[in-house]
């Protein structure tokens, strides 16, 4: 089942779970799952749907948070889904927290689904999340874009680029619209992440320069202050992060927060 709920700037989220059951009702269920995929396919990742089903199997409630304009899902706002889009991860816990408040209420991302999460964690110490999960967090986004378009070999920048021209291409119409200084071309033509965010994400959300605005959508400098246990599990030679974007001292320090390397995507 799909519901597709209103963010404050009159963007819209998709929330995605088994068609069989009801989003407020208890099916035996007591542990909800919130899934955050970090790519445009959304609950249509293959690798998503497994680990809903499986989870499914072992007692878990999952709902899927599609991105904005991910998952095949609404885009109402020129505004593409972003790893530093951290307001709509608060808007869907809200509403998934309101739907289900008899629940245990976990959160796991992957990517940059990953850093929406720790990112929202860094700012919102009452969350209703008992806990989270993260994996491949790239945590400093400025680095990993750059690190990612260095090591295409693995195909990822690939992959999330070709999904924000896709998504672009499809709403070009709501885009050029819009006022702003958005390089629309430049969007559709982009070959790595760092063009297209460079040429629609980073002015659609006001900022002048890629660094300023991958320093503010960045999870790497909150996560001393995440007052939620939080896993964060980094597969050795992922291409999702370089090793010195990861925060290490500040895992370290935090108490909530815990850092594991995984030797391959087996965990």
């Amino acid at each position: 089942q799909r519901k597709c709920i209103w963010t404050e700037d009159g963007g819209s989220l998709a929330l995605d779970w088994p068609a069989y059951l009801d989003l407020d009702g208890d099916h035996g269920l007591d542990t909800t799952l919130l899934l955050i995929p970090g790519t445009f396919k959304g609950s249509e990742d293959e690798a998503v749907k497994i680990f809903a089903q499986e989870a499914l199997q072992s007692g878990y409630f999952s709902v899927v948070l599609n991105p904005r304009g991910c998952g095949n899902s609404p885009l109402t706002t020129p505004r593409i889904f972003s790893a530093g889009d951290s307001d709509d991860v608060r808007t869907a816990v809200s509403y998934i927290a309101r739907c289900r408040p008899w629940t245990t209420f976990l959160g796991i991302g992957w990517g940059f689904g990953a850093n929406m999460l720790a990112k929202y964690l860094g700012e919102e110490n009452l969350t209703p999340l008992t806990a989270a999960v993260c994996i491949n967090n790239p945590f400093d986004l400025d680095e990993a874009t750059k690190y990612m378009k260095r090591n295409r070999a693995a195909g990822l920048d690939r992959e999330l680029t070709d999904g924000l021209v896709q998504i672009l291409q499809s709403n070009k119409v709501l885009h050029e619209k819009k006022d702003s200084n958005m390089d629309i071309t430049g969007g559709l033509a982009a070959t790595s992440v760092r063009e297209f965010e460079a040429a629609v994400s980073c002015p659609a959300r006001g900022f002048k320069s890629l660094e300023s605005y991958y320093r503010s959508s960045s999870s790497r400098n909150v996560i001393d202050g995440i007052q939620t246990p939080l896993l964060c599990i980094q597969v050795c030679d992922s291409t999702a992060a370089p090793p010195l974007s990861i925060p290490q001292n500040a895992f370290e320090e935090n108490p909530f927060t815990t850092l594991l390397y995984s030797p391959n995507d087996g965990y």
